[in-house]
C-alpha cells in the first residue's frame, strides 16, 4: 500500500488528506490486482506537496474524495472477503497507516481484520545490517538497480513488492528461515 499527501505530518498538517492511494492486492493463486486513485482532498494541494510528488490541482480537481474512493475500493475488493488482510507499507508505521487509519475512522468506515504493519521493521527482521532503510537503498541492495519516481504512490508500492518478493525468495540458511517463520506468525496474529 501507498499513499502520497497533501503534507507530511507536522504541527502544522497533524492530518494530511490522501491525493493518491495505491493498493496492490496480493492473494494466493490469484493474479494481483491494483487499486488506485488520485483523491480530491477538497481544498488545494500546497505548492510544497505539488514539488515534492508532482501531484497538481489540476490533477486532482475531477478526482472523487476520500470518503467515495474508500467505499469504492471496499466495494471493489473487500465486501465478500473473509479473510484476515494485512497491509504492508513502507514507512508505515510513521505515515501510510497513520494516515489511512485516520482518514478511514474520520468518513466512519470500519475495517474489520484489517492488520497493518511496517515493511521496515520486516525488512529489519530480514537485514539487520543495512546502512539504511531508505526505499531507493533497499532496492538497490535487492537488485543492484537504482528506482526511480519514487515520489509516487504506483512507483513506490511496485518497489515495495519487488523488494518483499526478492527477500522472501531469497532464503540462504536456517536462521532466515526462523526469521521469516516468526514475521509470518506475527502478521497472522496481528
Amino acid at each position: 500500500m501507498g499513499s502520497k499527501t497533501t503534507s507530511l505530518i507536522t504541527d502544522k498538517y497533524p492530518h494530511p488528506d490522501i491525493i493518491e492511494l495505491v493498493v496492490l492486492v496480493v492473494t494466493v493463486n490469484t493474479p494481483n490486482n491494483y487499486y488506485e486513485s488520485f483523491v480530491n482532498p477538497g481544498w488545494p494541494v500546497p505548492a510544497d506537496s505539488t514539488k515534492y510528488n508532482n501531484i497538481s490541482n489540476d490533477i486532482v480537481a475531477s478526482a472523487l474524495p476520500f470518503e467515495v474512493i474508500a467505499e469504492q475500493f471496499w466495494t471493489q475488493f473487500f465486501s465478500e472477503a473473509n479473510d484476515m488482510l494485512v497491509f504492508i507499507a513502507y514507512n508505515g508505521d510513521h505515515f501510510d497507516t497513520l494516515i489511512l487509519q485516520y482518514s478511514l475512522k474520520h468518513i466512519d468506515i470500519k475495517s474489520p481484520n484489517w492488520c497493518f504493519t511496517d515493511s521496515i521493521s520486516l525488512i529489519k527482521q530480514i537485514q539487520p545490517h543495512l546502512g539504511s532503510y531508505c526505499l531507493k537503498n533497499l532496492h538497490t541492495h535487492a537488485f543492484d538497480i537504482s528506482i526511480e519516481n519514487t515520489h509516487r504512490a504506483h512507483a513506490d508500492v511496485d518497489a515495495l513488492h519487488n523488494i518483499l518478493l526478492y527477500y522472501f525468495n531469497n532464503i540462504k540458511n536456517e536462521e532466515e528461515v526462523d526469521v521469516y517463520k516468526k514475521i509470518i506468525t506475527t502478521l497472522y496474529r496481528l
